[in-house]
């Protein structure tokens, strides 16, 4: 029924559908452990701003202005890390209905494909949300460092 140049690409096609779909669950993860680092990042500069001082005015703005930015970047990258139910792939109890276990495996191989690249679109989407949340955390992050620096500096300057 199937030549055996449609069989290989079929086959071809198989492999790479599983192999992007694997490099797609490895690229959210990696994101995800980012996400991880950085809120805890963002959870010890939140611990220490409240130690800033703020006996003086612009004491009291900069300390303000690291809690904020702290804690946004906490909310942002916080809600980043909830769990997601993208990127599903092809449920294995379908594989042992009677049409499945009917089809020849070429088939059978072409319905994973089909589901599979579904799943890679999804994951691909949740890849590019979980990149712009962290790319936000982190630049929120780095506000509230500056903050936190210039409150640094301005005790220096103009002691306590």
């Amino acid at each position: 029924m199937y030549d055996d140049n449609y069989k290989e690409n079929i086959e071809l096609a198989y492999t790479y559908t599983e192999n992007h779909l694997k490099e797609r669950k490895n690229d959210i993860n990696n994101i995800k452990l980012r996400q991880g680092t950085f809120l805890g990042f963002a959870g010890l500069l939140l611990r220490f701003s409240l130690e800033l001082p703020d006996n003086q005015p612009s004491y009291l703005l900069t300390k303000i202005g690291a809690l904020v930015t702290s804690f946004c970047s906490i909310f942002i990258l916080g809600l980043a890390l909830r769990a997601y139910f993208r990127g599903i792939v092809y449920d294995p109890i379908n594989l042992i209905k009677e049409d499945i276990l009917e089809s020849q495996n070429i088939e059978v191989k072409l319905v994973i494909i089909r589901k599979n690249t579904i799943a890679c679109d999804d994951l691909y989407l949740l890849g590019v949300e979980l990149k712009k949340s962290l790319q936000q955390g982190i630049i929120i992050l780095v506000c509230s460092a500056f903050f936190f620096t210039l409150n640094g500096v301005l005790v220096s300057f103009f002691g306590k």
